[in-house]
């Protein structure tokens, strides 16, 4: 948890943990009110309890607080990292809207040649279009994957 993830795989998978721990917090909160409970009937039939325990049974009190404090810390984390991630996308959207319109002026020119002696010294253009053009393809699936996180 305490760890950023670096990938956006790795964001919905923390996000996921915290989300799940919400019933565990739920359970303790129970528990500490049962405790809470058995303190007020202890104090309603006069019994006086240890000091340590009295400390403990109070500093008990406290932990449900704490542990709010910490998830709401951890969401807040997790919603940075998420904007970051969608920042970092947007900026990969970016480069990968240029490189295609690259690409496609390569096309273009390629496309607009008449002279077929030139189609050999074209050859090896034609191979880095495509080379290209699968990439972008490539990078597209992973993009339009990553917008639904």
């Amino acid at each position: 948890v305490h760890e950023q993830p670096t990938t956006p795989e790795e964001l919905t998978e923390l996000k996921r943990y915290v989300d799940s721990r919400e019933e565990k917090f739920q359970e303790l909160d129970k528990l500490v009110e049962e405790v809470n409970q058995t303190l007020v009937i202890f104090q309603e039939s006069n019994f006086l309890l240890p000091e340590d325990v009295f400390t403990k049974c109070c500093d008990s009190n406290s932990w449900p607080l704490k542990i709010q404090e910490e998830v709401k810390d951890g969401q807040m984390r997790l919603e940075e990292e998420k904007l970051a991630f969608i920042e970092e996308l947007r900026k990969n959207q970016a480069e990968f809207t240029e490189t295609l319109e690259s690409t496609n002026d390569q096309v273009k020119e390629f496309n607009n040649m008449d002279n077929l002696e030139k189609v050999a010294d074209v050859y090896e253009q034609v191979q880095t279009i495509e080379e290209h053009l699968n990439l972008l393809e490539q990078q597209s699936d992973l993009y339009l994957s990553l917008i639904h996180i």
